[in-house]
């Protein structure tokens, strides 16, 4: 796959993908390795900015309760946990030591065997944040001349966003990778995932000419029940909401898939913009936990006390995933994937129910990377040949106004 970078300051087409730190289950079974845009992103501005991401040093810290991860290519990242850090885990970082740290949720389960947000797995969480966050000062370090970054702008936050534009089969292609996480290995947090356009991301992707051009956006490798339980083999994976977003981008990546010979579903019903849908979904898993928490005050017995406990960490540190990532007022205008409307299509990878049976948790492979990169490298001529009409079909449902969200910020 040939890849260099440009001499042009914005791409005619564009990539994007994020990592949600922390974010690996939601509700009713659904997990995920929530790190893949990233991945994938960050790949992508490898082959053309070329650095080397591996892990040369780890450090765990007892005294400051941070983890601090080095990259051979002298990228630093370093975040810190809630709750401490203790000698054990200082000893289990060093499974690190010469490993590919773009895959940081992988990495992260490699060490502590799973990784949950919502405060549940705060080491892992802290560890995956510093570890993505060492790949894009890797790029800073090498290429703060050719490549843009700026720092993630919520309260709150620690995340980091690198973008720059690569020639991929002649055409000039704006990428950018978006690290949304958390302080004190918390989260996820992830009101700037996907295209979202605000704050120093939004500026950044204007400087790119990301809010202006169609867009691929990248997405995790998923079990989702219901439609992961009969797969036979992972399979790809491209959803957008016939009103609301590109179906050109759509159609294209499906039709990529196809040309590589890769099996790929294409679902144009997903993320319906429905006002109030993550509103009432917090409101009945806040109902839930109140009466597990009714139920614990009810509790006399030690066995019941520990089963309702029991109960409550499980659905706080995987249901509670479903709604937590999001502001409600902001899932209003971009649903669960942050598609601005008019934009993009998702790509993402399902999961088979054999493989969460054994690992549990999804983790992206270097074959499922190659995949991703196939495709999109198949889609840009694609995309290209019907520029005009993906270009029409942004302008036409281009209605989502998130600057409205500036709240966020204050």
């Amino acid at each position: 796959m040939q890849v260099q970078a440009s001499q042009r300051k914005q791409g005619r087409l564009g990539v994007c993908g994020h990592v949600g730190v922390g974010h690996a289950h939601s509700n009713a079974g659904f997990v995920q390795d929530d790190s893949v845009g990233f991945a994938v992103t960050a790949a992508l501005l490898r082959m053309a900015y070329p650095v080397d991401t591996r892990v040369a040093d780890v450090v765990a810290d007892p005294q400051t309760n941070t983890f601090t991860v080095v990259t051979n290519g002298g990228g630093q990242g370093q975040a810190w946990t809630r709750r401490g850090v203790t000698p054990h885990e200082k000893r289990l970082v060093h499974t690190a030591l010469g490993q590919e740290a773009l895959f940081t949720q992988p990495l992260a389960c490699k060490i502590f065997g799973r990784v949950y947000g919502q405060g549940a797995m705060e080491q892992a969480a802290a560890f995956q944040a510093a570890t993505a966050l060492a790949v894009v000062d890797t790029f800073a370090v090498q290429h703060s001349g050719q490549m843009q970054f700026a720092d993630e702008d919520l309260p709150g936050q620690i995340g980091r966003m690198m973008g720059g534009v690569v020639e991929m089969k002649g055409v000039p292609l704006s990428v950018m990778s978006v690290i949304n996480a958390t302080r004190g290995g918390l989260g996820p947090v992830e009101d700037l995932e996907g295209i979202v356009n605000l704050g120093t991301k939004g500026r950044l992707m204007h400087s790119l000419g990301l809010d202006a051009i169609p867009l691929i956006t990248v997405e995790g490798k998923q079990f989702v029940p219901g439609v992961s339980d009969d797969l036979p083999d992972p399979e790809m994976w491209v959803r957008a909401n016939a009103e609301n977003d590109n179906l050109v981008v759509a159609e294209c990546l499906h039709q990529a898939a196809q040309q590589s010979g890769i099996a790929c579903r294409l679902n144009t019903q997903a993320y319906p913009r429905r006002t109030g849908d993550l509103t009432k979904a917090t409101k009945a898993t806040g109902e839930c936990v109140a009466e597990l928490g009714q139920r614990l005050a009810a509790a006399e017995t030690s066995r019941e006390k520990v089963a309702v406990a029991a109960e409550l960490a499980e659905y706080i540190s995987q249901e509670v995933g479903a709604v937590s990532f999001m502001t409600n007022a902001m899932h209003d205008l971009v649903a669960g994937g942050g598609l601005v409307s008019g934009h993009s299509a998702m790509l993402s990878l399902l999961d088979t129910l054999p493989s969460i049976r054994y690992w549990k948790i999804p983790c992206l492979t270097e074959s499922d990377l190659q995949k991703y990169l196939q495709i999109i490298a198949e889609t840009i001529p694609l995309l290209t040949e019907r520029y005009d009409q993906s270009m029409n079909e942004l302008h036409a449902k281009k209605n989502s106004d998130v600057s409205k969200m500036q709240w966020l910020f204050e």
